[in-house]
């Protein structure tokens, strides 16, 4: 399967030591406000070093590819992982979000795994598991910068080595080597529904689960939907699938807006059918997810 994710990644105002606050501070504002690209541009300004329009773009275009920050409308929206970090300030789900965009994270810890490593020996490791690509020296650079505003590597400055966190050990084993994959799934197979959830996350008892900590979709149909309002089903090679809400118009929020943003999010959406004696999903309802 070809590795279509970018090689390179882009800085974020508060260098190293304040990267990950001033970026959760940036998403909780976006998740606050869905502000424009003018208050964007002023919040920054004034709660970061930001100066330069060209920086700011830069940077913010760079959280916009790595799938934690949308624009929809000439609004800035926080995704599903941007809000989740707003909230919760966790290292992962940055890392995460590097990793599912970006190439290399993976291949320098990796390499530190095995022994504490020079930045130009990482340099070598990157560009024999990349050969495609160029890879000038900043490449390596930039990595490490952020694994470093994680807390996943640290420098030896006297010996000018690098090696994994206790945290960095704990990415690599939870996040790297088992990184959860639906590839495997078949169409027209069963799974439970239970170990889908304990796999991937997601809302165990809605019909529409969107999982914050990979990027998935899981959308949930069945017969008993029908003693609740909705109606599910094939027209052709299309599905129609009913959203949250039982009254009125149904609204653009909590599960609709996530099945709507699927693409622009990252997201893939993945539909299971429940047989006709399986316990189904309680009913939708307008509450977030």
């Amino acid at each position: 399967m070809a590795d279509d994710r970018r090689m390179t990644t882009d800085r974020f105002f508060g260098g190293v030591a304040k990267r990950l606050e001033n970026l959760q501070s940036m998403l909780a504002f976006v998740t606050k406000t869905n502000p424009d690209d003018s208050a964007l541009r002023n919040w920054l300004i004034s709660n970061t070093a930001a100066e330069s329009d060209s920086t700011i773009s830069t940077y913010v275009g760079f959280q916009r590819s790595i799938g934690l920050l949308t624009i929809q409308d000439a609004q800035y929206h926080p995704t599903a992982r941007g809000a989740a970090f707003a909230e919760t300030g966790d290292p992962e789900l940055v890392f995460e979000a590097l990793l599912d965009n970006v190439a290399g994270f993976e291949t320098i810890l990796e390499t530190l795994d095995a022994q504490p490593t020079t930045a130009t020996e990482l340099q070598t490791a990157l560009r024999e598991a990349y050969p495609e690509y160029q890879l000038p020296e900043e490449v390596v650079g930039r990595h490490l910068e952020w694994l470093r505003a994680l807390d996943a590597i640290e420098e030896d400055q006297p010996s000018d080595h690098y090696e994994l966190t206790a945290f960095g050990t704990q990415l690599l084993r939870e996040t790297i080597d088992q990184t959860p994959t639906l590839d495997d799934f078949e169409i027209g197979s069963t799974y439970d529904r239970v170990d889908l959830h304990d796999t991937y996350g997601g809302a165990r008892y809605r019909g529409i689960a969107p999982s914050a900590e990979h990027p998935y979709l899981f959308l949930f149909t069945g017969d008993s939907g029908t003693e609740h309002g909705y109606k599910d089903e094939f027209r052709g090679d299309t599905f129609i699938y009913t959203g949250e809400g039982r009254t009125g118009d149904m609204e653009m929020m909590g599960g609709n807006k996530a099945i709507r943003d699927h693409q622009e999010d990252g997201r893939e959406l993945h539909l299971f059918v429940s047989p006709p004696s399986a316990i189904e999903p309680r009913p939708r309802s307008n509450s977030s997810v």
